[in-house]
């Protein structure tokens, strides 16, 4: 009898060390199942602001260099005398070069990419003012403040959608190199939108001072939005934090980078940036002045730069996602070869008025620049 009752006892006891056993681990799973539960909301959560900060950030920058753009274009015609307004453009490009060295790692680290982008932005108010009475001693001091703010203004700009992407890429778990072309892409779509309103003729003297007032409170709209536009993400603070302590001073920046011109494929670059500068200058200046001006009519420019800005607005989208199928080196190869082609044809062409071919290369050459300018970036 005693025996029967002991095994009962163990019988029962087993039991319910067995019932707790899978009471404790459904209690486990339930919580695993709530915390993966969680989780993916927090993702989503997070995809969506990062992929609202590429788009804020993009739609400033178009806003901003819609207006900043609209000016500098003017410049050799509004300002001509004394060559003033191609001086104002020459000590800009002159004073970017300086600041891309030194000033970007000391904003970005002591005030961060967000608000590095918003002075940034300020720095190109001044010059927009000084058009309303363009001298000298107001215009190139402005653009001084431009170059200034250029440098920092793209560096944070790059660190910024960098940091998103890198953020981006670890939720959705893909490649980063493919995360950053979808959203350069996004950013070249929105910010190229510029070239689609060009000016076709001069402002009479009378409107300018009512554009620079236009185009001013477009640079204040632009800055406000990504002031109060772009929001926080813990997880991209983090990185931005880690990222600025370790930052080096400018000299030191400036040795690492001679150090770079000891790689090979950086060296391969090069020749292929200056030549994508000399491009862009001889399409803003000689195709427009030479080619069409002449021989269409200088009211038929502007036609002709709305081709190649929507063009090149839809490129910069569309090849953040075929680089996945064709890859970057052949993109860039054969963007280069076709911009070759088209240098070659505008040397023997004949222009004709109103010939359909000053669409065709324009909107082609809006193709291969997005292609370059997105998959260099």
């Amino acid at each position: 009898m005693e025996e029967s009752t002991k095994k009962y006892e163990n019988q029962h006891i087993e039991g319910n060390l067995h019932n707790s056993s899978d009471t404790t681990l459904d209690s486990i799973n339930s919580d695993n199942k709530l915390k993966s539960i969680l989780i993916k909301q927090k993702n989503k959560c997070e995809k969506r602001w990062i992929l609202w900060n590429v788009f804020v950030i993009s739609i400033a920058f178009m806003i901003h260099f819609t207006a900043y753009m609209g000016t500098s274009n003017l410049q050799s015609s509004v300002n001509a005398v004394q060559g003033l307004g191609t001086m104002s453009l020459m000590t800009t490009y002159v004073f970017m070069s300086l600041s891309s060295i030194f000033l970007p790692v000391i904003l970005i680290k002591w005030l961060g990419c967000k608000w590095t982008l918003v002075v940034s932005l300020v720095a190109y108010m001044p010059y927009i003012v000084a058009q309303i009475y363009a001298k000298f001693y107001t215009l190139i001091p402005a653009a001084m403040v431009v170059g200034l703010g250029a440098g920092p203004l793209w560096c944070a700009q790059c660190v910024h959608v960098t940091l998103l992407a890198e953020v981006y890429a670890e939720i959705n778990e893909v490649p980063l190199s493919t995360v950053l072309a979808q959203f350069f892409g996004i950013f070249f779509m929105l910010f190229q939108t510029g070239e689609i309103n060009p000016n076709f003729e001069r402002p009479s003297d009378e409107k300018i001072y009512i554009v620079a007032a236009i185009y001013l409170a477009c640079m204040i709209f632009a800055c406000l939005l990504i002031a109060f536009g772009v929001v926080f993400i813990k997880r991209f603070a983090m990185k931005e934090k880690t990222n600025s302590s370790k930052g080096v001073s400018g000299i030191q920046l400036l040795v690492v980078t001679l150090k770079l011109l000891r790689n090979s494929k950086l060296l391969f670059l090069l020749p292929f940036t200056v030549w994508m500068g000399i491009q862009q200058v001889f399409r803003g200046a000689d195709f427009t002045a030479d080619y069409v001006s002449c021989a269409w009519g200088i009211s038929n420019i502007g036609y002709v730069l709305i081709c190649y800005g929507i063009t090149n607005s839809i490129a910069s989208l569309v090849t953040g996602y075929l680089v996945k199928l064709t890859g970057r080196l052949l993109m860039v190869l054969s963007a280069a070869i076709v911009q070759f082609a088209i240098f070659i044809t505008l040397y023997f062409w004949i222009p004709t008025y109103g010939s359909v071919i000053f669409f065709i290369i324009s909107g082609v050459w809006g193709i291969t620049d997005a292609i370059c300018l997105v998959q260099i970036s």
